[in-house]
């Protein structure tokens, strides 16, 4: 009862948001497409057939059904973001997806604050020859982007549990608990309550929560890395590291970002991206060049 009325409290606080335009807006909802697993089209009932104008009990059953589950599965699907305000320049934001969205006031709606910056061969040499970035570059664009990082929220106990038992599953066959408690045999309703009630607890527990453990801890990598910042190859936090920036990276070290060699050859394990199990050799883009390629692109 109590996983209802939380499912329900979400449900009312979505449903009583005001629309508004993006510029006024406090908070976006994001509603991601879900897939319906039964096509309303194709229902047939025991002795239907495709011809006949009226439906059967069954047919109009599964339909309300199947509706019933896609709006349940909508609601779910439903992320509420806040937008933030930059102290700096007032400017908006949201983060969805490890990735920061601006408002862009001439398309009246939050875009990828990275959209449009793209260093060529050319202006990453000129920036070489100058010293690279200057600091205060540097945090303009972390303002902008945010940090090199990729955020994995670890849910509490009571989040995972939460999760767990409102799904579609546990909904109905906490109502056919409740019904054998009410109606018919307490003891059986209370035995099948409890035995819900555990297993997924368990489930909830130790298979879930510690999966998106270790997702935690991999995703939250921190390093030291070199760039050159203002003429001088300066030591930093790979959180730190920006758009445009220039790395020195050493002999077996590990990349902390996606990027392009501008100099020196490089041999990466490229598997998990592209199942290959042999090493790619990657060379630096040739003079001349107004773009990279392929053969440049090294990734983390």
């Amino acid at each position: 009862m109590a996983i209802l009325l939380i499912e329900l409290y979400g449900t009312l606080v979505v449903s009583l948001m005001l629309p508004c335009s993006p510029a006024e807006a406090s908070h976006l909802l994001i509603e991601e497409a879900v897939l319906v697993a039964l096509d309303e089209s194709g229902l047939v009932g025991p002795g239907d057939t495709g011809d006949e104008a009226a439906p059967s009990l069954l047919s109009r059953f599964l339909t309300a059904f199947n509706r019933l589950v896609a709006g349940y599965r909508r609601t779910r699907c439903r992320t509420l973001l806040r937008v933030r305000v930059d102290e700096t320049d007032g400017a908006k934001s949201v983060a969805y997806t490890c990735i920061r969205y601006r408002y862009d006031a001439v398309e009246d709606s939050f875009v990828p604050a990275a959209e449009g910056i793209k260093v060529f061969p050319s202006v990453a040499r000129r920036r070489l020859l100058r010293g690279g970035l200057a600091h205060d570059e540097c945090a303009r664009l972390q303002r902008l982007i945010g940090s090199n990082e990729i955020t994995v929220q670890l849910p509490t106990v009571f989040q995972s549990l939460v999760a767990e038992f409102s799904s579609v599953f546990y909904v109905i066959q906490s109502m056919g608990c409740w019904v054998d408690l009410g109606y018919y045999l307490w003891n059986v309703g209370a035995l099948l309550l409890i035995v819900m009630l555990v297993t997924g607890s368990v489930k909830a527990l130790t298979v879930v929560r510690p999966q998106k453990k270790k997702l935690h801890e991999l995703a939250k990598h921190d390093t030291d890395v070199v760039a050159l910042r203002d003429g001088e190859w300066t030591t930093i936090r790979s959180t730190a590291v920006v758009m445009g920036d220039l790395l020195r990276i050493d002999e077996q070290q590990e990349l902390v970002c996606d990027g392009f060699l501008l100099d020196g050859t490089a041999v990466l394990d490229e598997s998990a991206l592209t199942g290959e199990p042999m090493p790619v050799h990657k060379v630096a883009v040739d003079e001349g060049c107004e773009d990279f390629d392929r053969r440049n692109a090294v990734y983390a």
